[in-house]
């Protein structure tokens, strides 16, 4: 065989570095996950990769009869030895469609969380969510993970090993964050400004939130929760009557989804990020707190723990609403502790990883799950 032959089975040649994501509803939406999914593509075309963003049906992951078929087609169309990526809500739902063209085609599945970990289901929903995710995970060529969690969670779903690549969320370069406090004619009487950046969807823990805030009321801060009231409309509802309840209409703002502008000045005038999930792939949110400087009072969930450190922060236990209001008051009441972990929280930003890193470290499981599965 010619060297030139024998080198192209070795290295991946021009042609083979396109790939093809399939993600529901699109990536514009300012969620951790299609934040994710959004900067690993451009990453990776800034690495060289032909990455076409193919649409899928919103209804994932509980896909209607029309969007199954709509995938039954789009995999189809694949041409032989093809690269897939298939954001995890999409990939859990249709084990079947990818049993039938793993055999042709490499397919990685981008995992944030485990469908069957969702806040909400019931147990016997949750146990068929579990065992269709399950399957779908040991079809795929490979999966990514943002997070050790995550990573275990997977293979606890009998996927082996060197199916998983580890791909750290990135950060990117931000001004540090002004606050309130720093304003000109800002006072002692002018609110803290608490910011929560998450979907309001249960697993979020802003029940929690809104219980812990109310600890503190005659304390002077106002909350804004940044994220889509769209996912869960009854809990979302149940939330405002829980505010309204509490007597916290005056001091509680539910802003829905921003855009990327809105949301970097919501981060900009932040004293304090909250976030009292009760699980997380990883926490970029928290990460994009730290980044700007804006000490972070969370959760024990996901990666939270590490990206806080000792300085950045309080992290308590889940679902504890007067744990997160003891960890709360001090930084909301004490304007030197909030000066201090905040210089703690942008040290903690610094350490962490930029998105340049993260584009590299899919590209490379993504060429290396392409080469195990020739």
């Amino acid at each position: 065989m010619p060297d030139q032959d024998l080198l192209s089975l070795l290295v991946p040649a021009a042609s083979a570095r396109a790939l093809t994501l399939l993600v529901p509803g699109g990536l514009t939406r300012c969620s951790g996950r299609y934040r994710y999914d959004r900067q690993i593509v451009q990453g990776l075309r800034a690495l060289g990769w032909k990455v076409e963003v193919t649409l899928v049906d919103a209804s994932f992951p509980a896909p209607t009869d029309a969007a199954l078929e709509e995938i039954d087609r789009l995999l189809a169309a694949q041409r032989d030895n093809a690269l897939v990526l298939v954001d995890g809500l999409v990939l859990g739902a249709i084990p079947e469609q990818i049993e039938r063209v793993a055999h042709r085609m490499t397919v990685v599945g981008v995992v944030h969380h485990l469908l069957a970990g969702e806040t909400g289901l019931d147990p016997a929903n949750a146990a068929v969510v579990a065992e269709r995710e399950g399957q779908a995970l040991r079809a795929a060529t490979g999966l990514i993970a943002p997070s050790f969690g995550i990573a275990r969670a997977i293979a606890a779903c009998g996927v082996l090993r060197e199916q998983i690549a580890m791909v750290t969320p990135g950060t990117d370069t931000a001004p540090r964050a002004e606050g309130t406090r720093s304003r000109p004619g800002a006072r002692r009487s002018t609110p803290v400004e608490l910011l929560c950046v998450g979907s309001l969807i249960p697993r979020k823990g802003h029940d929690v939130l809104l219980d812990a805030v109310a600890e503190l009321r005659l304390l002077p801060w106002h909350l804004t929760c940044v994220g889509s009231d769209l996912v869960a409309p009854d809990h979302v509802t149940a939330l405002r009557e829980q505010i309204d309840m509490s007597g916290l209409a005056d001091q509680v703002t539910l802003a829905g989804e921003l855009d990327d502008p809105k949301l970097e000045h919501a981060f900009q005038h932040a004293d304090v990020f909250v976030l009292a999930t009760q699980h997380e792939g990883y926490g970029m949110a928290v990460a994009e707190a730290l980044v700007r400087g804006i000490p972070v009072v969370s959760t024990m969930a996901g990666a939270i723990p590490e990206l806080v450190g000792f300085d950045g922060g309080s992290v308590v236990p889940i679902a504890d609403a007067d744990g997160f209001a003891a960890a709360l008051e001090p930084v909301v009441g004490d304007h030197a502790r909030r000066a201090e972990v905040a210089a703690g929280a942008l040290v903690q930003g610094a350490l962490l990883p930029r998105w340049s890193d993260a584009a590299a470290a899919a590209s490379d499981a993504i060429i290396r799950f392409a080469d195990t599965r020739r």
